[in-house]
């Protein structure tokens, strides 16, 4: 088997920020320049990198070419001509492993702290196991069990709607600061501002929706580390205040409880371990219980010494059962889902596509080196380019349908507008629609359009605007109808063009109509939509 058959491109957290932060980085550009410049250096790595890979049977998948890609970009962003800098993913496995240990440090001090104060012992009154049952056995099986619904709640009930309380909670009071943050800067802010804040808020959304669950694990898995130092601080100070004191341990209830239901109880918690441990050891023999039964009248003398040291091991083995021990599968867990929501990622998402798509395309020209502007984006200095010609996939080409304004639809011939979408987008455009007539031709359209190219054609759609005629509301919901009809992981690209002029309607897009067309874009919180200008400057 080759070598590139027995590699496997492993993505973790860190490998997804960075992917982000590169992807972001050449979306933001806005010189144009320079994205052309970038444009040629990510196609150089495609062609002398990820090429030879493809050939030598590496998956020709999304995933393995960006991932391939994204480590060559980030040698180049660190390389020794550079001054050395931390990028997202170092800075975010930084920040979880100091908060991982603050939190575990958090939690130990806690459990050194409590249990210290509940085997506080004088010396003429036993302890009262019933309060340490009752605050470090029975709560932490609550939070057992609170924490097996936020864990497992989607599995359990297999209910797309339904979510984990946990995360119902979590989700429901970061909405509500957000808005709320939200709500007091547009008082302040200018329209400009306020339409960078809703892009943000927009953005967020669609990172949720195309990255589910996996960064709300490693903050899962830090919670765990608090219980885990948590029972760790209980088990130690439990075992030393053993060791260097002469505790005594007995129960009491103003309930009137005898001492064979104690017992019963006693031998339910002890089914983890009961097994590995007789009567007597494990937890206490009925007799024992009878014998560390405190009256308040009676005092402590008429107490048999072996009756109250008998319940010292069960306590420790509970605190471990209970405690401990599902902490620890808790963290184990936590990591193996989120192993697994990161191998199944598909990096569908339109700034995915379209950028792998780019990857692939022919090359029409080429220089002689990337210029020093795109170093700065991941590059390292003079890389050349010549080799980059015919770059032309060996795959076969995705279909897209253009959904073009009436107002320009004469004025759009279809073998033009062919060409352009296959030189900006890298897709085969099959079908030219009219849109924009009224609204009842539109609504017959999303009809035609559900029917025509069912959700699993796998053909994505782009919807051509002029970009100095703003986004209004109308457009808005227009888009969020058709993602209804389309499907929700289907591409969607707005493919802006500029003022028309006698010759043309495909002219250039400026900077201002740009960033106000991409602000509302990123409000809609779409992943699987994106925004695309469709002639360069120089065009």
């Amino acid at each position: 088997m080759k070598q590139a058959e027995n590699k496997k491109c492993v993505w973790k957290i860190a490998d997804i920020i960075d992917l982000e932060y590169f992807l972001h980085l050449r979306e933001k550009e806005e010189d144009d320049e320079t994205k052309k410049q970038l444009t040629k250096y990510d196609r150089f790595i495609y062609l002398n990198t990820i090429k030879p890979l493809l050939a030598n049977g590496l998956e020709d998948t999304r995933k393995n070419i960006l991932f391939h890609w994204l480590n060559v970009v980030r040698a180049g962003a660190k390389s020794k001509d550079e001054t050395t800098r931390t990028l997202p993913g170092e800075s975010f496995y930084f920040f979880q492993r100091l908060f991982g240990a603050l939190f575990f440090l958090i939690g130990l001090v806690a459990g050194l702290k409590l249990t210290l104060y509940f085997l506080s012992y004088d010396g003429t009154e036993p302890i009262n196991v019933t309060l340490y049952i009752a605050f470090f056995i029975v709560l932490q099986i609550l939070l057992a069990l609170f924490t097996l619904l936020a864990l497992f709640g989607r599995k359990i009930f297999l209910q797309s709607t339904w979510i984990s309380p946990f995360h119902h909670l979590l989700s429901r009071l970061l909405v509500y600061f957000v808005k709320g943050a939200v709500g007091k800067a547009n008082k302040t802010m200018t329209g400009a501002g306020r339409s960078a804040v809703q892009a943000l808020t927009g953005l967020l959304a669609g990172k949720k929706k195309q990255y589910g669950h996996i960064f709300f694990r490693p903050f899962f898995a830090v919670l765990q580390l608090i219980g885990i130092g948590f029972n760790l601080g209980v088990l130690g100070s439990t075992f030393l205040k053993i060791l260097s004191t002469d505790l005594a341990f007995g129960w009491q209830s103003t309930l009137q409880v005898s001492a064979e239901a104690v017992h019963r109880l006693v031998q339910i918690i002890a089914i983890p371990w009961s097994w590995a441990f007789e009567t007597g050891i494990g937890y206490p023999t009925l007799v024992q219980i009878q014998g560390s039964h405190m009256i308040l009248k009676d005092g402590l003398y008429h107490l048999a010494t072996g009756n109250l040291v008998a319940w010292w091991p069960f306590l420790l083995l509970a605190v471990l059962f209970y405690g401990l021990i599902p902490r620890v599968i808790f963290l184990v867990t936590t990591h193996w889902f989120q192993v697994q929501e990161i191998d199944s990622l598909a990096f569908d998402s339109a700034g995915c596509k379209r950028f792998v798509y780019k990857l692939q395309a022919p090359v029409l020209a080429t220089s002689k080196s990337v210029s020093t502007a795109t170093r700065k984006q991941g590059s390292p200095k003079n890389i050349p380019v010549e080799s980059m010609e015919h770059a032309l996939p060996e795959k076969e080409v995705e279909k897209i349908v253009a959904l073009v304004p009436d107002e320009i639809f004469s004025d759009c011939p279809e073998d033009e507008l062919k060409e352009l979408v296959k030189k900006s987008l890298g897709l085969e455009l099959v079908d030219k629609l009219r849109t924009g007539v009224d609204y009842k031709a539109d609504q017959e359209l999303l009809e035609v359009l559900s029917r025509k190219y069912p959700i699993n054609s796998s053909c994505s759609y782009l919807i051509l605007k002029e970009a100095w005629h703003p986004p209004i509301k109308e457009t808005v919901s227009f888009f969020e109808e058709l993602r209804e009809k389309i499907g929700a992981k289907t591409m969607v690209v707005v493919g802006l063009i500029g003022k028309p002029n006698p010759k043309t309607i495909f002219t250039p897009v400026t900077d201002t109509n740009w960033n106000i067309w991409r602000d509302t874009v990123l409000s809609i919180g779409d992943p699987y939509m994106g925004l695309e200008k469709m002639v360069g400057v120089n065009e």
